[in-house]
């Protein structure tokens, strides 16, 4: 029983007073990181599609002109002009399509455009967000 009111006795004598504002700086401060943060996003998903957006050109520049070496259209235009032939070289017509198929480009454009709208979703949602920040101060 003594230790109790010893250890009553000593917590009352160091009774700590916080500041008046506390709970309200340390809101503030929460608030104003979420929007730093949120802004850093922000900037950086947009830079992300902004450089996705500048090289669409080059790269679908690239696919074109390996669709036209390549030779894709001529075995496509095969595929649809004498259907009769279709029937009975179908395995190799389809062999042909694969192999003259540029790959690499189009997996690279598909890349590139996903990484765009990739990037234009969060910079949406990072808009959205700042949006529901702006004004909150909760003072």
């Amino acid at each position: 029983m003594e230790t109790k009111n010893s250890l009553k006795t000593a917590f009352n004598k160091l009774s700590y007073e916080p500041k008046e504002n506390l709970s309200l700086d340390i809101w503030t401060r929460i608030l104003k990181r979420k929007k730093q943060a949120i802004r850093f996003r922000l900037y950086a998903f947009s830079s992300l599609g902004i450089i996705s957006l500048f090289s669409f050109v080059p790269v679908f520049k690239a696919l074109f002109t390996e669709f036209a070496q390549s030779g894709f259209s001529d075995y496509l235009s095969l595929a649809f002009s004498n259907g009769s032939s279709l029937v009975v070289y179908w395995k190799d017509l389809a062999l042909s399509l694969v192999e003259s198929l540029p790959i690499f480009d189009v997996v690279l454009s598909f890349g590139i455009v996903l990484i765009f709208l990739i990037s234009l979703r969060y910079v949406l949602k990072q808009i959205i967000n700042n949006n529901n920040y702006v004004g909150q101060s909760y003072a």
